[in-house]
């Protein structure tokens, strides 16, 4: 079966051979993809332009190795392709650097002139342009001319040969581990980076302590967290708290206990398709971030949090590109769980995206589409407080396995999240009055008992001594919790979720 990587260079060779004259591949990683292309292409006049480095033609010297050699030309170079007049292929780096003004972020009108000329010329049904690059440079203008190709992060088998090729450069020089299931280990560990990214990572642990083993595997982890946090849109969560530190909310429990293993082979063998993910609705401050967080304890599975507002971009088309560019780090270190927080902002109505340029409705189709057709195991936990902000698409049958309402506490539920709270704290929940405690705080949020218990503690600590009961129902009082200031809108949720979805409680 082949691989994306292979599909892709598939693709884009028949692009060319089609005549399509502008080709859009974004990625970091113009050196592998400058490889993979001349490689898979094998063709004779391919050329490389950098502003600094000039034009450079590319010659392929083996299978696997290429060498430039300089073309001196006193030409820029849009009019040099325009005059070539063989069959060729240019890769422009970086072009939106030299295509947009940075005082206005407008196309250039003379380069924007020069491209178009190029496009409608015959020429260019035998040269192709190769834009190469992290942005899209492609101005709405040119739109309808170019083809957009997302280029493939290092897959298993191409990060296997990676490794075994630093291994083999390391072996006596360096103590290395050549244990099977380390090295499988530490290809998995390695997914979602890039090439060079996975060569310097592996070059700096095998320097720091002049050995490669087990330990390293910590670190490997531990570096791949700060990649992703450098993509700005993107955070790796810690896995600290189970479901054991959720309160109540017994029925999402069995279900996401019914889906614990549905990851593994063996449940491939049984039939089961992946889990595509879950929508938690419900009132502010009931702990539903709290589960997206535990999900990812519970199940063992890496856990991302997606920054939808992060994601936005002033390049136009740059937004969907980091949603693409999102899912496919996400995809990358699969199985694993994607968490976007406050969907109805992430992803607003058609009507309330009115004035960015159909910006966050692009996003939200590129968003919708993928979590329609996906493939790799992805689990979306979504989470929302206003379901009147959502738009209708997104919790229609079959985006996600199951929405679920999260109410607030009952007398039981709050019981639970209080002696959580309090032996989250270092206390014993024996000594305090829950029952009385649960009837004082009828209506509350778990996030407003976490509070009370919190400024209970603050009040103990500035009097020199331990929390008492008197301390939490000194806050309770002075507590006005959200089911009495927004108790309409709590009603018209509930009377929406009876017949639309599932309760989280079996109350």
């Amino acid at each position: 079966m082949p691989t994306q990587k292979e599909k892709i260079l598939k693709e884009i060779k028949i692009l060319i051979g089609s005549g399509h004259p502008l080709i859009q591949i974004v990625t970091w990683e113009q050196n592998r993809v400058i490889k993979d292309l001349c490689i898979s292409l094998k063709e004779k006049n391919i050329f490389y332009w950098t502003g600094y480095l000039g034009l450079k033609k590319i010659n392929l010297e083996s299978k696997s190795s290429i060498k430039y050699e300089s073309v001196p030309t006193d030409k820029a170079i849009l009019p040099f392709i325009v005059e070539y007049k063989e069959k060729a292929i240019f890769i422009l780096q970086d072009f939106h650097l030299y295509l947009f003004d940075p005082n206005n972020d407008k196309p250039v009108e003379s380069v924007l002139a020069a491209l178009r000329y190029f496009i409608e010329s015959e020429d260019s049904k035998r040269k192709t342009i190769i834009f190469l690059g992290p942005v899209m440079c492609v101005p709405l203008e040119l739109q309808k001319s170019v083809q957009i190709i997302d280029y493939p992060l290092p897959e298993y088998g191409e990060i296997e040969q990676i490794l075994a090729e630093i291994i083999k450069r390391a072996e006596g020089k360096f103590t290395i581990n050549k244990d099977k299931s380390l090295f499988e280990m530490a290809v998995k560990a390695s997914r979602g980076l890039t090439a060079d990214e996975i060569e310097l990572l592996y070059k700096k642990i095998i320097l720091e302590d002049q050995r490669f083993d087990y330990p390293d595997l910590g670190r490997i982890i531990e570096n791949k967290k700060q990649v992703i946090r450098q993509k700005g849109f993107l955070e790796y969560y810690e896995l600290i708290d189970g479901l054991e530190n959720v309160g109540g909310m017994d029925l999402l429990k069995v279900w996401l206990e019914s889906r614990r293993n549905a990851f593994t082979e063996e449940a491939r063998q049984f039939g089961l398709p992946e889990p595509k993910g879950i929508l938690l609705i419900g009132v502010q401050g009931c702990g539903k971030s709290l589960v997206a967080k535990a999900i990812g304890s519970f199940w063992k599975l890496p856990l991302i949090r997606l920054d939808v507002g992060a994601v936005m971009e002033k390049w136009v088309g740059e937004s969907e590109r980091n949603i693409r560019e999102a899912i496919k780090i996400t995809e990358s270190v699969s199985p694993a769980i994607l968490w976007v927080d406050e969907l109805e902002k992430s992803f607003p109505p058609p009507r309330a995206a009115i004035g960015d340029s159909g910006t966050s409705l692009r996003m939200f189709s590129t968003f919708l589409n993928w979590m329609q057709e996906k493939i790799k195991p992805v689990f979306v936990v979504a989470t929302a407080n206003d379901i009147s902000g959502l738009p209708p698409e997104l919790i229609r049958k079959g985006r996600f396995d199951e929405i679920f309402f999260v109410d607030i506490p009952d007398d039981q539920e709050r019981e639970e999240i209080l002696k959580i709270h309090i032996k989250k704290r270092n206390r014993d929940p024996e000594k305090y009055d829950i029952p009385k405690l649960v009837k004082s705080t009828a209506g509350f949020t778990g996030a407003e008992i976490e509070s009370i218990i919190i400024s209970a503690l603050y009040d103990a600590f500035s009097f020199g001594r331990e929390m008492e009961d008197q301390d939490l129902f000194k806050n309770i009082k002075e507590t006005i919790p959200l089911s009495k200031t927004m108790e309409n809108h709590i009603n018209r949720l509930r009377a929406w979720a009876q017949a639309r979805v599932r309760f989280a409680s079996s109350r």
